[in-house]
């Protein structure tokens, strides 16, 4: 009975919180401000942190907000919220995210870039838009894995997206999403599913059941923003940057077996739990 008072109530929340900040983005757009054009996203995505019971604990490096490249790996839907809880961010989605309600709407205010996987050519399509993102000083963060998965592992990445960013000299800077806790339970193999979101599970369950009684620690830490080295092919970059992010996998599962990976004055921890 709780859990449904508590779907009904947060699915209430989250519409009447679209229709104002749809609002607040129109005069926005309208009367030119674009730090409130930038702004709205990041609010929408606070608002459905906290909705969805979402706790998010950066650590290592800030996020670099001006004109990067910062690459991920990716276990879950639940990836897009908690990056945009912490810095005004755009991404690189698949084609269908975009005729999604809502969820299209607002990863298209948010500038993000949208790929046709189907079509290897598209690939092309996308390079001087990236470019041009770039050249706007907005970040783009990139899951370079091109799918989704459990999250135990960092997939092969694929290259061809690293090109405008090898040849424009834009900062590229490794992130890696962990997903630590349910309910205060160290996330295992029984957990996992509750959170990921790949293969061919089905997206509405899983913001549904979040809804009703989700109440998730997400992990997210971020290595220092570095350059592309000189003479480095989009392979080798590809290869450089999967290393790194493999790196903070393995580091954090240990910090985590040790207990040490804990919010302090240098991290940043953005607290949405509700109560059954």
């Amino acid at each position: 009975m709780i859990g449904a008072l508590r779907l009904a109530g947060a699915v209430m929340a989250l519409l009447v919180a679209t229709l104002v900040l749809a609002l607040l983005f129109g005069l926005c757009r309208l009367f030119l401000i674009n730090s409130g054009v930038r702004l709205v996203p990041r609010l929408f995505h606070l608002m459905a942190a906290w909705l969805l019971g979402i706790r998010v604990v950066l650590s290592g490096e800030r996020i670099n907000p001006n004109g990067a490249l910062l690459v991920s790996n990716h276990a879950s839907w639940l990836d897009i919220i908690a990056l945009s809880t912490l810095a005004p961010v755009s991404f690189v989605a698949k084609a269908e995210v975009g005729c999604w309600p809502v969820i299209g709407w607002l990863a298209r205010i948010q500038d993000s870039v949208f790929i046709d996987r189907r079509r290897k050519k598209d690939v092309a399509r996308l390079l001087p838009v990236l470019r041009e993102r770039f050249a706007q000083g907005l970040a783009v963060v990139l899951f370079a894995e091109g799918t989704s998965s459990d999250g135990t592992r960092v997939l092969r990445f694929h290259s061809s997206l690293f090109e405008p960013a090898r040849q424009g000299g834009v900062l590229l800077q490794p992130i890696h999403i962990r997903y630590a806790r349910w309910h205060g339970v160290p996330v295992g193999r029984r957990e996992r599913p509750l959170l990921a979101w790949y293969g061919d599970m089905t997206l509405l369950p899983a913001v549904l059941l979040l809804l009703r009684e989700g109440c998730a620690e997400i992990h997210i830490k971020v290595g220092a923003p570095m350059a592309a080295p000189i003479g480095m092919g989009r392979k080798e970059l590809a290869a450089l940057m999967r290393q790194q992010i493999r790196a903070l996998h393995h580091s954090a599962a240990i910090c985590e077996a040790e207990g040490r990976l804990r919010p302090s004055s240098s991290q940043t921890s953005l607290s949405a739990q509700a109560s059954s």
